[in-house]
């Protein structure tokens, strides 16, 4: 498990153009991600230790590490916090306004990747081969501001789907010359499933104030079937 340092910028500006208005104070934090980690679930290592033959594993591992093989199955998860908010001070007022864009998150982003590499001399070429596919999404919960109040929001950016293949093929003679290379990689990317922002997210709880209204969308319906005439 890693766990990234804290990140937190801080703006001011002073702004003084207009002597009905009076001077303002502009304040803004930002932090994206503020907080972060990666933890790493290897699933290949689960199921072992569940069937207590994690001992296999590591033997298995290093005879395929001999061998110029490598096989991983495992799912990473990347929790974030995300701040980003505004304030205002007016001297004539001597009150302050707060705003609370976009990008204020509780999220966890998931990837799932299967992946497999292989690495062999035949006579005088050398062949690498790698494969990986992998599935990832994200989803948490947003603060959303609106002329009503405020609410927290749940939201996902989606599900992508992704593979990658990469050959490398170099013949060469007795001398290590290399006479001939071809290299080969091949890389496709699906939406599998659409985002929901906030703020057209049904799933939200209000803070304060109304909740925002979401209008759900129209459902056009299919004209009843007609029994045939005979």
């Amino acid at each position: 498990m890693e766990i990234a340092p804290v990140n937190l910028e801080i703006s001011y500006a002073y702004q003084h153009t207009d002597i009905k208005e009076g001077p303002c104070h502009f304040l803004g934090l930002s932090g994206e991600p503020f907080l972060s980690g990666t933890f790493k679930f290897d699933i290949i290592q689960f199921i072992c230790a569940y069937c207590k033959i994690e001992s296999l594993v590591g033997k298995c591992r290093e005879y395929l590490a001999r061998h110029g093989t490598s096989v991983e199955c495992y799912l990473e998860f990347t929790p974030e916090i995300n701040i980003n908010i505004g304030a205002a001070y007016s001297q004539n007022d001597q009150a302050w306004a707060f705003k609370i864009p976009e990008g204020n998150q509780l999220k966890l982003g998931i990837e799932g990747v299967v992946s497999a590499a292989f690495e062999a001399e035949v006579f005088f070429a050398e062949i690498s081969i790698g494969a990986k596919g992998a599935i990832t999404t994200a989803a948490g919960f947003e603060l959303d501001q609106h002329d009503d109040g405020l609410d927290l929001a749940g939201f996902h950016e989606g599900i992508m789907g992704s593979f990658e293949f990469v050959a490398d093929i170099k013949r060469s003679k007795k001398n290590g010359k290399v006479l001939k290379k071809l290299e080969k990689k091949i890389q496709k990317e699906w939406q599998l499933a659409d985002a929901l922002k906030a703020n057209e997210s049904p799933v939200r709880i209000n803070l304060y104030g109304k909740s925002r209204v979401i209008s759900n969308a129209d459902v056009t319906s299919t004209n009843e079937a007609q029994p045939w005439a005979v």
